[in-house]
């Protein structure tokens, strides 16, 4: 897009009240941008959200002659969107911390969120973390805020790069490195090197690094001076105290302080340390008031689909399946067998998706960590994840094609007894429609 052509946009873009990229949310004063995908086609709601009173409709294509001059014409919608934010970001003078990593980031992302709340701080919505969601995100900066937090995701390689140069983060997190989208990628070696593209463009402009000292891949990064570590060991020092469903304390402490910190938070499973760790030593970083920090850990109750909590009369569900790859699921189970305590726990797992050529060994390897669980009973919901009911040596179990196949299926004799409750599976499963199983449909 020409500069004069950008220049004027962004002009629009001021003096609107923002972005919005769903007529179904636009409110007015916002400019609709339409942006199409395989399954949609932003131009089909232009009248929709002038109906709204949008302020402007960004297009690339011909519209009826009566909404051209409620509207702005691009070669591109979606690169129009990234060159705005790009434009935006050039005249925000803050600090931006950019969160990727295969598990956790949103996690730790929403811990953080929880510990700005008396922060002037935008932090990215939800799991807008792709090519249009981080632009999105940018465009949400105001000029009050004082620091951003973006999360970023990625699937392909060079992704997080394309992302940092819209973004232009001034700080950089890599949670971990799993075999998320592992058949996109072909190892786990080019999946940590896809990730730590943060880490590089960070370093080549002077900012900051936080780096979990407990991670292989990422360890290395920790001997950069402008790196922070965290871990067992690092700069921020963690441990588990105890733990239970829906009860983690851990201690956190660092050379200079003079006692531990401790946090009762609300998170199952141990994994979630470093999820703390992360998000405190970047509140650190951006000199929150620890009691600030404390608070937010504390208060921080799990939902949408991560980790979430849901009390059924005698039974507990842990419902964690908005995404799901085979180091997650390594995790989850570890967990469970460490807090199992003689409760009966019932497995509901779905495919793992994106695994390409590794999907049977895969799926198979998980199967060895159920089977040291012990569990109750386990459903097995997909086509992939046959391969690990054949492995499974739960007494009570049953494997199912699909979600829909189990909601028409009384599964109720593997999950009467059970008290506690596992749901896991790919975005995809759309495991959370067995809610309905328990009249809770309305509660995610």
């Amino acid at each position: 897009m020409e500069k004069e052509v950008l220049a004027q946009l962004y002009e629009h873009f001021v003096n609107s009240s923002g972005v919005s990229i769903d007529s179904r949310t636009l409110k007015p004063g916002q400019i609709f941008w339409c942006l199409k995908g395989s399954n949609f086609n932003g131009h089909e709601f232009i009248k929709e959200a002038l109906d709204k009173w949008a302020y402007l409709c960004v297009i690339d294509e011909d519209v009826p002659e009566e909404y051209s001059f409620s509207c702005f014409r691009v070669p591109d919608t979606l690169k129009a969107l990234q060159e705005l934010a790009t434009y935006h970001r050039n005249h925000l003078k803050i600090p931006v911390v950019a969160i990727t990593g295969s598990n956790g980031k949103t996690t730790t992302k929403e811990l953080l969120k929880n510990c700005l709340k008396h922060q002037s701080a935008f932090v990215s919505y939800g799991n807008l973390n792709n090519h249009i969601g981080v632009p999105f995100s940018i465009l949400q900066i105001q000029k009050h805020h004082r620091f951003a937090i973006i999360e970023m995701g990625d699937n392909q390689p060079g992704e997080i790069r394309q992302l940092c140069k819209i973004a232009k983060p001034t700080a950089g997190l890599v949670t971990n490195i799993g075999k998320d989208h592992i058949g996109n990628y072909g190892s786990i070696e080019a999946i940590a090197k896809a990730k730590c593209e943060l880490y590089e463009y960070v370093l080549e402009h002077s900012g900051k690094i936080f780096v979990n000292e407990d991670d292989e891949f990422l360890r290395p990064y920790g001997k950069f001076i402008d790196a922070y570590t965290y871990g067992t060991t690092g700069n921020l020092i963690g441990k588990v105290i105890e733990q239970s469903f829906g009860k983690l304390t851990v201690a956190l402490r660092q050379e200079n302080w003079h006692q531990d910190i401790i946090i009762k938070t609300h998170l199952t499973g141990n994994y979630h340390l470093y999820n703390i760790l992360a998000a405190a030593q970047i509140a650190i970083y951006l000199q929150v008031p620890m009691g600030e920090i404390i608070s937010g850990m504390t208060s921080y109750v799990p939902d949408n689909m991560r980790s979430q909590i849901i009390e059924v009369e005698n039974k507990t569900i842990i419902l964690d399946c908005y995404n799901s790859n085979p180091s997650s699921v390594k995790a989850n189970l570890e967990a469970l067998r460490d807090i199992k305590e003689g409760k009966k726990i019932a497995l509901i797992i779905g495919d793992m998706l994106e695994l390409g050529d590794f999907a049977q060994e895969e799926h198979i390897a998980i199967a060895s960590f159920i089977n040291e669980l012990n569990p109750y009973s386990f459903i097995g919901i997909g086509t992939e994840i046959q391969k690990t009911f054949d492995t499974v040596s739960a007494e009570h179990k049953v494997y199912l094609t699909s979600v829909e196949e189990a909601l028409a299926t009384n599964i109720d004799e593997y999950i009467k007894d059970a008290d506690i409750i596992f749901i896991k599976g790919s975005r995809a499963n759309q495991l959370e429609k067995l809610l309905e199983k328990f009249n809770l449909k309305q509660s995610v």
